[in-house]
C-alpha cells in the first residue's frame, strides 16, 4: 500500500466525521483481527489514508510496545490499537498506548467508565464495537467518542443481529452525538456507499484485508484461499464446514494452542507454518473427494433452473 494521505479531491460525500475525528482521508477501518492485524498492516493502512488498528488483544504486553514501535517507525499517521476491558493487566495497556501517543482505543465490546475516563484524561480517543441499539445508547451515555455497529455477518462476537436491522437502529439512537461506523460484510466500494446511504460515517473491514501482503496471515493460508475465490460457491461452503471442523480435531489432537488453531485453522490447517501433516494429509483428501461432488451439485442446479425458466 502506498502513501494516500494526501491526493485528489474527493467527493465530499466520502469525507464524513470519521475522517476529521482520527485524521484519516477515507471513511475505512482496517480493524483489529486478532494474529492478523499486526505493525506492517497496521501502518500501511494509515499511510494509505483509512484507519489502522493494531490487534493488541491476541499480543502480550511486550509485543504490543514493540508493534506500537513499529507502527511508528512506519508512518506518521495516526493508528489505533484494540483491546477488550476484561484483560488482566488492561491497566498497563491503557498506560503503554497513551505514552506512545495512540490515536484511538477500540474495544471488542463495552469499556468501563475508568478506561474511558483515564483514555480520555490523556486525549485518546475510544471506540467501542456494540452489537445492539441499547448497547450503543449506554456507550454514548458513558461519552465514548464514536461506535462500531457490527452486525452478525461480522466476525467480532457481538451479536445476531443482522447489520442491515443494526446499523439504523444505532445511526437513529447515537448518530446525532457521535459517528457511527458500520461493520458486518462490508468489502468493496458499494457496501461503504451503502453504509453511507443508511447514515454511517464510514465501514470498518477485517477479512477484506486477509490477503494483503502486509497481513501476518502466512502465505500457506493465502493460496488456498485465492484459490477457492475461484471456485464454485458450493466448494468454498464445504470448505468452511467440513475442512474446518476437521482441521480443528486433528489440530486439538495434537497438542496445538486452542486459540490460535481455531483462528487460523478456519482458512488452513498449517497455522503459522507449524507442520501438521496428518491434518494436511486429511485436507487434501477431502478437497479431492468434494471437488467432484460439489461440481456435480453445481451442474444439477444450474439445469435445474434452466427446467423452471423453461416454463416462465
Amino acid at each position: 500500500m502506498s502513501d494516500a494521505a494526501s491526493g485528489p479531491a474527493l467527493h465530499p460525500a466520502l469525507h464524513t466525521r470519521f475522517c476529521d475525528l482520527v485524521g484519516c482521508r477515507y471513511p475505512i477501518v482496517q480493524t483489529g483481527m486478532g494474529w492478523v492485524s499486526g505493525a506492517s498492516l497496521t501502518a500501511a493502512t494509515s499511510c494509505a489514508g483509512g484507519f489502522g488498528i493494531l490487534a493488541a488483544v491476541t499480543m502480550t504486553a511486550d509485543q504490543l510496545a514493540e508493534a506500537i514501535g513499529a507502527v511508528k517507525e512506519r508512518t506518521a499517521h495516526a493508528f489505533g490499537v484494540n483491546l477488550r476491558a476484561d484483560q488482566p493487566d488492561l491497566a498497563d495497556r491503557i498506560e503503554l498506548c497513551v505514552r506512545e501517543g495512540v490515536r484511538l482505543v477500540s474495544f471488542a465490546g463495552a469499556p468501563t467508565k475508568d478506561a474511558i475516563a483515564e483514555l480520555h484524561g490523556a486525549g485518546v480517543l475510544v471506540m467501542p464495537t456494540v452489537g445492539a441499539r441499547r448497547h450503543a445508547e449506554k456507550m454514548a451515555e458513558w461519552g465514548v467518542d464514536a461506535v462500531i455497529a457490527q452486525g452478525a455477518e461480522g466476525g467480532g462476537h457481538t451479536g445476531v443481529v443482522p447489520t442491515s436491522l443494526l446499523l439504523p437502529q444505532v445511526v437513529d439512537a447515537v448518530g446525532s452525538e457521535i459517528p457511527v461506523l458500520a461493520a458486518g460484510g462490508f468489502y468493496d466500494g458499494r457496501g461503504l456507499v451503502a453504509a453511507l446511504a443508511w447514515g454511517a460515517d464510514g465501514v470498518a473491514m477485517g477479512t477484506r484485508f486477509l490477503l494483503t501482503r502486509e497481513s501476518r496471515v502466512p502465505d500457506a493460508i493465502k493460496r488456498p484461499l485465492v484459490v477457492f475465490g475461484r471456485a464454485p460457491f458450493a466448494f468454498y461452503v464445504a470448505h468452511l464446514y467440513v475442512i474446518h471442523t476437521l482441521a480443528v480435531i486433528f489440530g486439538v489432537m495434537q497438542g496445538f494452542d486452542a486459540r490460535e488453531f481455531l483462528t487460523y485453522s478456519f482458512f488452513f490447517p498449517k497455522g503459522y507454518g507449524v507442520g501438521l501433516p496428518g491434518t494436511y494429509a486429511v485436507w487434501l483428501l477431502v478437497v479431492a473427494a468434494l471437488y467432484p461432488l460439489c461440481e456435480w451439485v453445481a451442474a444439477v442446479k444450474s439445469r435445474r433452473q434452466e427446467w423452471w425458466l423453461s416454463y416462465l
